[in-house]
């Protein structure tokens, strides 16, 4: 049991790491010390927001003691290798984007480096271990061929036409480059929410750059169904969005932006992450524009997010102890399976909630037929039984 000294010194420290990761000027601490900074580096590297991190000291090194100069030195080669490598994928994507658009595909960089440029302002503040392609569902057929002449593979053999019904996008891997690219039609599984390929291809624009992106909604709505995805865990998806929320303050009519997350089905998520945000920046994300007038129009649309939810989808535990978890951190410690049932229920509609299991083990005799390359009417129920099988045993793992 930590005593009450050393949980404070925890708290401290993870004050400190939050304060770091947001994007307004934070307090400088004069009391920062190089084991504080180790420490702190680790959880960086944890969340992978290594380079925001970093970054982000290297921005207030004259206002902050010695200790940290010497820290970001060492750290030099560490924070320029991941330079190079979103470098590298960097390269790779405007290769890949040039050759789509040789052929008149529509696509555009989503996450990564663009999350990097538009967002943070710094296209070394945010790495990604992928690159994520956007196309228009219609053309993925046609991507997926020519994404094979380029040296790709797909990470499994089941049939587009089986992801396209149930997921929102296909993974590539290229062993000699050494590349990985997911190619998305939609930024979440299709039944979760109100969302077309034709939708978010209205939302985008090509500005003076000449490259493809997408209207700053529509970079919202991506990022919080991205949160949806990973059922609310990821702590570099709340830093995105608080950086999105700072950088769009201005931008973004939220009153009536609102509407359009009710549309899409998105009110108990953007609830649940406003929740966490404030939980973790507390009155710094408590004033933010985005936050005050989302919450404001939620209150007046009598939306309400359920206590039980709340309490499930607590902010990530951000342990900085090396030692044996906290009894706070075990309760962080969920079951995969148990996060891949609970994120449906911050679903907006009691339908779709009840759609999303239905789908997930009944899919139509299509797909079905589809996904084992068997059209025989007496083999259905056996195919059934298979899949029921795959689907249990790929929710447990």
């Amino acid at each position: 049991m930590p005593s009450d000294g050393h949980e404070k010194n925890r708290r401290s420290d993870i004050s400190l790491f939050l304060r770091l990761l947001q994007p307004a000027a934070s307090p400088a601490d004069s009391t920062i010390s190089k084991y504080q900074l180790e420490e702190l580096w680790v959880h960086a590297l944890k969340h992978n927001v290594a380079m925001l991190f970093y970054s982000r000291l290297q921005s207030k090194k004259k206002q902050l003691p010695a200790e940290v100069s010497m820290f970001l030195a060492e750290k030099l080669s560490a924070f320029l290798a991941s330079v190079a490598r979103s470098a590298w994928q960097e390269a790779e994507e405007q290769r890949l984007l040039s050759i789509l658009r040789e052929k008149g595909i529509d696509a555009c960089v989503i996450k990564g480096s663009e999350t990097a440029k538009q967002i943070y302002g710094d296209p070394n503040s945010r790495s990604s271990s992928d690159i994520d392609l956007l196309v228009r569902q219609c053309d993925i057929h046609e991507v997926d061929r020519l994404l094979v002449e380029e040296g790709y593979a797909r990470h499994d053999n089941a049939p587009l036409l089986f992801w396209l019904q149930r997921i929102h996008h296909a993974a590539y891997f290229n062993k000699i480059p050494g590349h990985t690219v997911e190619v998305h039609w939609s930024f979440g599984i299709p039944s979760f929410f109100d969302l077309s390929s034709d939708e978010i291809w209205a939302a985008a624009e090509m500005p003076e750059t000449g490259r493809i992106g997408l209207l700053p909604e529509m970079q919202v709505i991506q990022a919080l169904m991205h949160h949806h995805m990973h059922s609310f865990r990821e702590l570099r998806s709340l830093v995105d969005l608080l950086w999105i929320f700072h950088a769009y303050a201005n931008v973004i009519n939220w009153q009536s932006f609102a509407q359009r997350l009710q549309k899409t089905g998105l009110i108990t998520t953007t609830q649940i992450t406003l929740r966490q945000l404030t939980a973790l920046w507390g009155e710094f994300a408590g004033r933010m524009r985005a936050v005050k007038e989302l919450e404001s129009v939620f209150k007046a649309m009598d939306c309400h997010v359920s206590k039980m939810l709340c309490a499930y989808f607590r902010p990530p535990h951000l342990n900085l102890q090396k030692n044996s978890p906290t009894p706070e951190a075990q309760l962080h410690q969920r079951h995969p399976l148990l996060d891949k049932l609970m994120m449906r229920f911050a679903l907006d509609r009691p339908s779709t909630i009840w759609y999303s299991f239905h789908k997930s083990f009944i899919p139509s005799p299509l797909i079905i037929r589809a996904l084992y390359n068997d059209r025989r009417n007496r083999m259905l129920p056996v195919l059934y039984l298979r899949f029921l099988g795959w689907r249990l045993k790929e929710w447990i793992e």
